[in-house]
């Protein structure tokens, strides 16, 4: 953002974005007590990971996280275009 190469938002939008992925993972790694990146598929886990991401339910994570998926999906097609 400081050179000018993306706009503020796209900036925000993929720090937060990396901000949450990172949650997700550091809290399925410590649920898991391993090195995983599998969401889980229990209901019982699901809503335990919902809750400590601060959502009030397992769909509710799932909006959040497709919110921030489909953003940093947007902006990498904007700046790598057909070179992924």
């Amino acid at each position: 953002a400081d050179l000018g190469l993306l706009p503020r938002d796209a900036v925000e939008q993929l720090c937060e974005a990396y901000d949450f992925l990172r949650r997700v993972e550091h809290r399925l790694q410590y649920f898991d007590d391993q090195q995983t990146h599998t969401l889980p598929q229990h209901d019982e886990a699901r809503a335990r990971l919902a809750v400590a991401m601060g959502c009030a339910d397992w769909p509710g994570f799932m909006a959040a996280l497709d919110v921030h998926r489909a953003n940093v999906s947007r902006h990498f097609d904007f700046i790598l275009g057909d070179a992924v």
